[in-house]
């Protein structure tokens, strides 16, 4: 006899899905032998009763009905074979058919899967609860020619919530050249994947998805140890081979490159020594924290011309490519932004700090997580206001812009060059029709297009250091404390420089929860206040200066860290405005319940990505 099957309550997810159960230790052998059974193959069910399924909270696998319950079969990767990451509604997974990671797009968080009672028969039946079961949408980026839902009619406008880019690495080199070649492209972010496996030594697996997606979930502090372990696990002993490296002081950066650059992505992984020539120092590890701290400054130093510190973001300290610096460069290319890339993945791979940081699309390009429009903001704020407005217009009203598909950008050597979004871009006008092409085009250039090739150079240098699949644990912010290490702070100098407003605008730092807010701060750890000034700032670096220098923009101005006391009724924990450098802090009735809160929102920050959380 069979069972009506009401299809409505079920989704069915593509039969290659790649198995991924993990074997629990602590569990009996019959379960053991059941999640080992999992692993190996398709299992039907109908010959296990109880073997603890409860466990498994979500699911990425295929499940074929026959034509009564107790001949289901499923193939089933469970939550551990899932990355956690899921920021804007962005969540990283199993490719189907392979074992590559892959974004998708879900619209829940809440994935659920329910082992529905034993019946008779002594087979489990398996159900997806309605309610629970994620939306699961493919959302490619190329504004209008994207299917949601299979659905070729269903075109995309540009939804700057939705859109979504990764980069996509292509190596064209061997693993013999030097500088191996290779091109970086930009490709919406349901198309993108990356390895989950890592090979090394002989073509030995040392790493598989599984071990990645454990990794990730791990405290950052356990990553972190996680992430050095592996990296001894690739470097060459100092006595299969060493690279001895001097450079005269006043020449570091001319020799530095000479000799780096002459290197194979293979001998990235030895143990580097460093002499400066005419110095009697030895380098037992000082004289080489020496080279990356100074190697770092001349770098990115802007009067360099390589980096320039950003003029709209929400703090000074964050650098990102200057776009004339292409011109700057001559003989060798972009050598220098390979260097670079190489020089970033090396202190990574031997757990030096190069607190230079970086604007937060970087870090997304480097972990190859999706790029929005929201990341304009943190380039130019005034760009990602502008573009924001021309979505918002009347239809009509966009040809009154009197613009077209291009973009003016300053040079060094020839004035104002006009460059075309899209081939005969000045002869397109903007109109009511063609804004959303427009906002993407600009989107794509700002974030990408525009420091294309300097970015393509940094990315394989820092590739040529560390596999692609070890970065993937992270998250952005981890990974800009992992490379740039965690601030020092100076508690009266942040105090001293902190302006208040709203309802704390009277009493100031004599207010009660002012009081309380500085007490638990200075309780926190390092990486918690780190956290914080992040959160509130967009950046858990803290200028030369001091808080004092906090966010000055391009003619000088400060953008002080702010306290904003706002009622506990309209706010149930502290938000931010980046932009500003302000914390919107609710006067709550005591400091344990503000102290609760806090840490509830430091919780909910390092399982989340960014700090422009609401």
């Amino acid at each position: 006899m069979e069972h009506a099957i009401d299809k409505s309550q079920y989704v069915i997810i593509p039969s290659e899905a790649k198995l991924g159960i993990w074997v629990n230790e602590e569990d009996n052998e019959e379960d053991r032998d059941f999640e080992r059974s999992m692993i190996s193959g398709s299992v039907s069910f109908s010959s296990y009763i109880g073997v603890g399924l409860g466990r498994i909270p979500g699911i990425n696998g295929y499940v074929e009905w026959g034509g009564e319950f107790d001949e289901w079969t499923c193939q089933i990767a469970a939550k551990e074979a899932r990355m956690t990451f899921n920021k804007d509604g962005w969540t990283r997974t199993i490719r189907t058919g392979e074992t590559h990671f892959q974004w998708v797009r879900v619209e829940s968080e809440n994935i659920g899967l329910a082992p529905e009672a034993v019946n008779e028969k002594k087979s489990i039946k398996f159900r997806f609860k309605k309610n629970l079961v994620a939306s699961v949408r493919k959302i490619t980026g190329a504004v209008g020619s994207g299917a949601v839902n299979g659905k070729e009619s269903d075109k995309l406008k540009f939804n700057k919530d939705l859109v979504a880019y990764v980069r996509k690495i292509t190596r064209t080199g061997t693993e013999n050249d030097i500088v191996p070649k290779g091109t970086v492209t930009l490709i919406p972010a349901d198309e993108a994947t990356c390895p989950s496996f890592l090979e090394i030594k002989g073509g030995t697996t040392a790493l598989t998805y599984l071990d990645l997606c454990q990794a990730q979930k791990l405290p950052f502090e356990e990553k972190s140890d996680w992430f050095k372990n592996e990296c001894q696990r690739l470097r060459i002993e100092y006595y299969d081979g060493h690279i001895q490296i001097r450079v005269r002081r006043a020449n570091i950066l001319e020799d530095s490159m000479a000799a780096i650059m002459s290197l194979k992505p293979s001998e990235m992984h030895r143990i580097w020594k460093f002499t400066f020539l005419g110095e009697e120092g030895l380098d037992v590890g000082g004289v080489g924290k020496d080279w990356f701290f100074n190697i770092g400054e001349k770098l990115f130093d802007p009067n360099f011309g390589l980096w320039m510190t950003s003029k709209d973001t929400s703090n000074q300290s964050m650098m990102h490519i200057n776009p004339m610096s292409g011109e700057l460069q001559t003989g060798n290319d972009l050598i220098y932004f390979r260097f670079v890339g190489r020089i970033l993945g090396k202190a990574l791979f031997d757990n030096k700090v190069m607190p230079h940081h970086m604007v937060r699309h970087y870090y997304k390009h480097l972990l190859g997580w999706p790029v929005k429009f929201s990341d304009i903001e943190l380039v130019d704020s005034h760009l990602f206001k502008s573009l924001g407005q021309i979505l918002d217009l009347q239809k009509e009203e966009v040809e009154y812009l009197c613009t077209d598909f291009t973009v003016t950008e300053e040079t060094l050597t020839h004035g104002n060059k006009v460059i075309e979004l899209k081939p005969g871009g000045a002869d397109i006008d903007l109109t009511g029709d063609n804004r959303d092409e427009f906002v993407d085009l600009r989107m794509r250039h700002t974030l990408f297009k525009k420091t294309e090739q300097q970015m393509t150079e940094l990315m394989l240098g820092f590739f040529d250091v560390i596999p692609e699949q070890l970065v993937t644990v992270f998250d952005c912010q981890e990974l800009e404390l992992l490379m740039c290490g965690l601030s020092t702070f100076d508690m009266e100098d942040w105090m001293e420089n902190t302006q208040y407003m709203g309802l704390l605008y009277d009493d100031g730092p004599t207010h009660q929860c002012a009081v309380w807010f500085w007490e638990i701060v200075e309780s926190f750890t390092t990486e918690l206040k780190s956290r914080l000034l992040r959160f509130v700032t967009g950046t858990s670096g803290v200028p030369a200066g001091g808080f004092g220098d906090l966010n000055a923009d391009e003619q000088g101005r400060i953008s002080y860290f702010t306290l904003n006391g706002v009622s506990r009724t309209d706010k149930l924990y502290p938000t931010s405005y980046g932009c500003f450098n302000r914390l919107n802090l609710p006067l709550y009735d005591n400091k344990d319940e503000m102290l609760k809160m806090l840490l509830t929102l430091m919780c909910i920050l390092m399982e989340n990505v960014g700090f422009d959380m609401e």
